[in-house]
């Protein structure tokens, strides 16, 4: 009787694990797994399963049974897991980005252009032409108004950093990193004289004196160097910047020198002595231009800290700081009637400022690449040469360009 109560009972569980399974593969998709689902044994007799519950209690004493779970929370039927896995999550908005706006389209190219940064501009007296030095050590003759390439008129071995008009408008100077600064005719291009800078390194800037009969050299080891254009010879050095002397200058009356370093200091030398008159620091950052302003007694510069100062030459105070740049601030000039800045930046603007307000005048855009060169045109315009090998023109009433003079194919 045992044994039959023994099989009648192992018989009940095995039907109930096979119908359990047979209902979990009704309408299944075989392809994602089901929940776990738990299968549990069939319920005792009262009278055993309060015996049980006797024994694993922990005070041994009776206890009274939970209510058994009904089928349908012991099991959950095919529909059941079918719903579930139809089920799907609820939608979320999908929000779109804007469109990236299009790049500026490429300036024009002619193949007599430059192919790398314009580094210098220099205008005829008359007007009618320019002269640019650019990296990629060619030297160009532009006629100014047809925006057109005269001539190439010659090249340096190196990058080309400096160029200089002399006051007939009949010869050039040109300076670069072969430590050579040449002298050559215009409109020809004609070399007519090589000074070497050999000891002091490439030649950074060049200035030259109000007479025209001298000029200077702002040179890679930090010296500049005063230089006879007649007899051709070195007339003595300055030496004290750690560092290239970025920039030169000549006071109006041609008795004193500014000068400006990657030090982040300017300083004012008197020219028959070579000494060092008085240091100007307070840039956060390497001085790349500077300039005297018309009356002599006041200096400009400008730096790698994105700003241009106005200095007092006598106590070495900053007048004014100039700011609206947002990169280096690499060529500065003043205009012929000494009242306003041209200055290029880093950021690919050229800006015009009154010296005596500081006030931003105009602002000049439309180089794709950064500003490293500017000159006054003439005629009421600017002039400006970015990396990208062009050089524009602006008018300074209206700010409205009036020439390119388009950079070549780039190397």
């Amino acid at each position: 009787m045992a044994s039959h109560e023994g099989f009648s009972r192992t018989t009940l569980v095995a039907t109930a694990m096979i119908s359990a399974l047979a209902g979990l593969f009704v309408g299944v998709n075989f392809k994602t797994a089901p929940p776990p689902v738990i299968i549990r044994p069939p319920e005792a007799a009262p009278q055993q399963q309060a015996e049980a519950e006797r024994r694993t209690s922990p005070s041994g004493a009776a206890t009274t049974p939970a209510p058994a779970p009904s089928p349908s929370q012991s099991r959950p039927t095919a529909q059941d897991i079918l719903e579930r896995l139809t089920q799907k999550e609820p939608s979320t908005p999908i929000t779109l980005a804007p469109p990236i706006p299009p790049p500026p389209p490429p300036p024009p190219v002619a193949a007599q252009g430059h192919r790398e940064t314009v580094l210098g501009i220099a205008a005829t007296p008359d007007r009618k032409n320019i002269v640019t030095i650019a990296g990629d050590f060619k030297i160009k003759l532009w006629d100014a108004e047809k925006a057109t390439v005269v001539r190439d008129l010659g090249a340096h071995r190196s990058y080309i950093r400096a160029v200089l008009m002399l006051p007939d408008g009949k010869a050039i100077l040109t300076a670069g990193d072969d430590q050579e600064i040449v002298l050559r005719s215009l409109p020809e291009g004609t070399p007519l004289h090589t000074f070497s800078t050999a000891g002091h390194g490439g030649a950074n800037s060049l200035a030259l004196s109000p007479d025209g009969k001298r000029f200077l050299s702002g040179q890679e080891k930090g010296t500049i160097v005063l230089w006879d254009i007649e007899s051709k010879a070195a007339l003595g050095v300055m030496a004290g910047h750690a560092g290239r002397a970025a920039s030169v200058a000549f006071s109006p009356d041609g008795k004193q020198v500014l000068s400006g370093g990657i030090d982040q200091t300017m300083r004012l030398w008197d020219l028959a002595s070579g000494k060092e008159i008085r240091r100007f620091t307070g840039h956060g950052q390497g001085i790349y231009s500077i300039a005297f302003a018309p009356d002599g007694r006041r200096g400009l510069s400008g730096s790698g800290d994105q700003t241009m100062r106005l200095w007092d030459l006598d106590s070495g105070n900053t007048l004014r700081t100039f700011s609206g740049h947002s990169g280096t601030i690499y060529s500065l000039a003043v205009s012929p009637d000494g009242r306003t800045v041209l200055t290029g930046s880093l950021d690919g603007v050229a800006k015009l400022w009154s010296l005596d307000s500081g006030r931003e005048v105009m602002n000049f855009q439309g180089h794709i690449a950064s500003v490293y060169s500017v000159a006054f045109g003439g005629d009421g315009t600017v002039l400006a040469g970015a990396r990208d090998g062009a050089i524009r023109r602006w008018r300074i009433s209206d700010g409205a360009m009036v020439a390119l003079y388009p950079g070549g194919p780039r190397q």
